[in-house]
C-alpha cells in the first residue's frame, strides 16, 4: 500500500513532498514491526534442528537483499524510472506478503493443543535454557 502510493505520486504530473515523507514514516515503522515478526514467527515455521539453518538462511538473505538491493533498484531508476520502480517494489511485496499467511495458518493448525506449540518452545530454543516460565 505504501509503494502504490509511492508509485502514484511519481506518476503524478505534480509530486507531493509530504506523500515522500509520510510513506518514509510509514515504512520505518512497518519495517521495525516486520523484522522483529520475521525473528519472531521462524521458530514457529521450522522444527528446532532447523532453527540454526533458517537464522542463517535469514541472516544470508537480508544481507544480500542490503548489498544487491540497492545496485538492482538504481539501475532501475537509470533505465524505466522511479515510478516503475515503486511499481515493481510494490508487486513484488503483495507477491512475498501473500504466501507467508498460508504457511503461518498451517503450520498452527498443526500445533494446536500440543504444549510445544504454545509453550515454552521458542524462549528454550534462542535462550538455551532447559524450561521456560510456566512449563515443565
Amino acid at each position: 500500500m505504501v509503494f502504490a502510493a509511492l508509485a502514484l505520486n511519481a506518476f503524478a504530473d505534480e509530486l507531493r513532498l509530504w506523500v515522500v515523507y509520510l510513506c518514509a514514516a510509514a515504512i520505518g515503522v512497518i519495517d521495525g514491526i516486520s523484522e522483529t515478526a520475521l525473528l519472531a514467527i521462524t521458530p514457529n515455521l521450522v522444527t528446532p534442528d532447523q532453527l540454526a539453518a533458517a537464522g542463517a538462511l535469514t541472516a544470508i538473505t537480508t544481507q544480500w537483499g542490503t548489498m544487491v538491493g540497492p545496485s538492482v533498484g538504481g539501475m532501475i531508476i537509470a533505465g524505466p524510472g522511479v515510478a516503475f520502480c515503486y511499481s515493481i517494489t510494490c508487486v513484488a511485496t503483495v507477491i512475498q506478503v501473500s504466501p507467508s499467511g498460508f504457511a503461518v495458518g498451517r503450520r498452527r493448525r498443526s500445533s494446536i493443543g500440543t504444549r510445544s506449540g504454545r509453550c515454552g518452545r521458542d524462549f528454550r530454543s534462542y535462550a538455551g535454557i532447559a524450561s521456560s516460565p510456566g512449563c515443565s
